[in-house]
C-alpha cells in the first residue's frame, strides 16, 4: 500500500512539475541582459533554473518528498543541497548532492548546512551542534572544527577556495570566525564583526573582499560595502537607492553579484521579490526579474 501511494505521489509531483515547466516556458523572456549562464535555486521540492541571459524560468527536477532549504556549489557540475526529507514519515535534515548533467542525487551527511572549499577539496557541514571538515579525496579522516550550542551557528561563507567564514552567537552578541582548510587555523575576526554580519554576505574573489551590509551609518542595514577580513572598508557598492537588497552569489567570470530585492505591494501589502545583477567593476545595475523569489541561496552554473 505504501509503495503504491509513493508511486502515485511521485507521479503527481512530476505531473505538476511538467505543468509548471510549460507555464514558465510560455512566459515571454525579457531583453537580453548581457550576462550568461544560469542560477539554480530551490522552491519547495522543485529545483529551479533562472537564465541570466533573459530571465526565463524552467523546472530542472522534482526531488519528491523533500524540501530544499539551501543550495551551494559542489564543483562545476554538482550542487550541495541542504534538505528536509521525509523518512518513515519523520522530517530529517540532511545534506545531499545533485548532478546537474545527469540528475543523479544521493544523501551524504546528516546535517543542516554545508559548504565546499574547492581548493582544499573539503566539504564542511554542520550537524546541528558541531562543524566537521570532510576531505573528498585521499584517505584523511574527518576533522571536527567547532562545537556550538544548537541553533547558535547562523551563516557560512566560502572565502577564497580554502577558507570558511562562519558566524555564531545570539542577538546583539555575534562572532565571526574563519577556518583555513590548508592550515586548520581557526581565528576570531572581531574587526570584521564590528562592520557587518555574514547573513546576505558574499565573497568577491576578484577583489578578495567581502560584500556585506554595513552595520552603521545613515543607511544602516541596507548599504552594501566591500570589506577585507581585517575589517577595513574599501567602498560602498553603487546600488539603486531606497531599496532592500540581499546578496545571494558572486559570479567571478562576469564580475557580477546577484541580489534579491524585497518590497511590499500597494494592494494587500503582499511581500514581493525581484532579481538584480550588479557589476562590481562598472557599477551597472540590471533588474533581471521583476517578480521572482529566489529564496535565500542560489548557485551559478555555465549551463
Amino acid at each position: 500500500l505504501w509503495a503504491t501511494l509513493s508511486l502515485m505521489r511521485q507521479f503527481l509531483f512530476r505531473s505538476i512539475a511538467a505543468l509548471l515547466a510549460g507555464m514558465l516556458v510560455s512566459c515571454s523572456p525579457s531583453e537580453p541582459s548581457g550576462y550568461h549562464g544560469s542560477l539554480y535555486y530551490g522552491k519547495g521540492p522543485y529545483l529551479m533554473r533562472l537564465s541570466l541571459h533573459d530571465g526565463s524560468l524552467s523546472v530542472v527536477d522534482n526531488l519528491g518528498d523533500k524540501t530544499i532549504r539551501e543550495l551551494s556549489q559542489f564543483g562545476p557540475d554538482n550542487l550541495l543541497i541542504a534538505e528536509t526529507a521525509s523518512v518513515n514519515r519523520k522530517a530529517v535534515a540532511r545534506i545531499s548532492w545533485f548532478n546537474l548533467k545527469t540528475g543523479q542525487t544521493s544523501a551524504m551527511y546528516s546535517g543542516v548546512v554545508a559548504r565546499y572549499l574547492p581548493e582544499a577539496g573539503v566539504v564542511v557541514y554542520d550537524d546541528g551542534s558541531k562543524l566537521f571538515a570532510v576531505p573528498q579525496f585521499g584517505d584523511e579522516g574527518n576533522e571536527e572544527i567547532f562545537s556550538h550550542r544548537s541553533g547558535q551557528l547562523d551563516d557560512l561563507v566560502e572565502a577564497g577556495g580554502d577558507t570558511l567564514l562562519f558566524e555564531t552567537g545570539q542577538t546583539g552578541d555575534y562572532v565571526i570566525h574563519s577556518w583555513n582548510a590548508a592550515t586548520s587555523e581557526l581565528r576570531q575576526l572581531d574587526s570584521l564583526a564590528a562592520v557587518c554580519r555574514l547573513g546576505g554576505a558574499v565573497w568577491i574573489g576578484s577583489l578578495r573582499r567581502l560584500a556585506c551590509k554595513a552595520l552603521d551609518g545613515a543607511d544602516s542595514g541596507t548599504a552594501y560595502v566591500l570589506v577585507g577580513l581585517d575589517g577595513v572598508v574599501d567602498r560602498a557598492l553603487t546600488l539603486p537607492e531606497g531599496r532592500q537588497f540581499r546578496a545571494l552569489a558572486y559570479i567571478g567570470g562576469q564580475d557580477a553579484v546577484i541580489f534579491k530585492e524585497t518590497w511590499y505591494g500597494f494592494f494587500g501589502k503582499k511581500k514581493r521579490s525581484g532579481v538584480w545583477v550588479h557589476n562590481v567593476q562598472t557599477g551597472e545595475n540590471i533588474r533581471l526579474s521583476k517578480n521572482e523569489n529566489l529564496g535565500g541561496s542560489v548557485v551559478y552554473s555555465e549551463h
